[in-house]
């Protein structure tokens, strides 16, 4: 396929460093898959299977060319990559990744159906889309994000953290990764105070100079 299209996509952890394989999640999606803008995180029950530790929750709004059953595999291959192992359904894993919306698709496969066939009664999956696309309709129902959200029953969901860091150099990125305590805060903290610490980076003119700052701005996240 060419042309480019606008997807979403849910992901969700419940095993290890949660938080940290939803990034991983995020850093891993180029370059097939150009993530845009992601959901907060939220902290939310597990479904289907009751017996396992909560989930962290969150979409990311992107764009491909591939095509849907192209994108399907190469999201299972990413999953396989960041240490999910096969298990039984809806139980814990280290990481899961779901095509909920591919454009305004249509898609009714045996190994893939768009819109993600239940979307529609999962808060985990609702609340971070409504976060970023309220007024995309089903193209199935035809009800908005917003009108799906608020046709579930109460349920538990708590904010966790903030929208994730997007395109950071990658000199930066590299070094977060290395120290996840720092990752952690960095991803913790509000986007003002995030773009403060790049700011102050990008300011740097001089390679030795902006590498001292990448190292200071890991210590000042520990010390913060």
């Amino acid at each position: 396929m060419s042309e480019t299209v606008l997807i979403y996509l849910a992901a969700g952890s419940n095993l290890g460093d949660r938080l940290g394989n939803l990034i991983n999640a995020l850093e891993g999606l180029p370059p097939q898959v150009i993530p845009l803008r992601t959901s907060p995180v939220y902290e939310t029950p597990p479904w289907g299977v009751l017996d396992q530790p909560k989930f962290l929750n969150l979409v990311f709004e992107a764009e491909t060319r591939l095509a849907p059953v192209e994108l399907l595999k190469y999201l299972k291959d990413l999953e396989t990559r960041l240490g999910r192992q096969p298990g039984r359904r809806y139980g814990p894993r280290v990481i899961d990744l779901d095509i909920l919306f591919y454009q305004d698709r249509i898609l009714n496969l045996p190994e893939l159906q768009i819109p993600h066939p239940q979307m529609a009664a999962r808060l985990f999956v609702l609340r971070p889309l409504a976060d970023l696309a309220p007024d995309a309709r089903h193209p199935q129902s035809g009800l908005t994000v917003r009108e799906l959200l608020a046709s579930l029953p109460p349920e538990e969901i708590s904010r966790h953290a903030p929208p994730l860091p997007v395109n950071l150099d990658q000199d930066f990125r590299l070094a977060l990764r290395a120290d996840p305590a720092a990752r952690e805060r960095f991803a913790l903290l509000p986007a003002s105070h995030r773009k403060a610490y790049t700011d102050w980076i990008a300011e740097a003119k001089k390679p030795d100079t902006r590498a001292r700052r990448v190292a200071q701005t890991l210590i000042k996240l520990k010390e913060s």
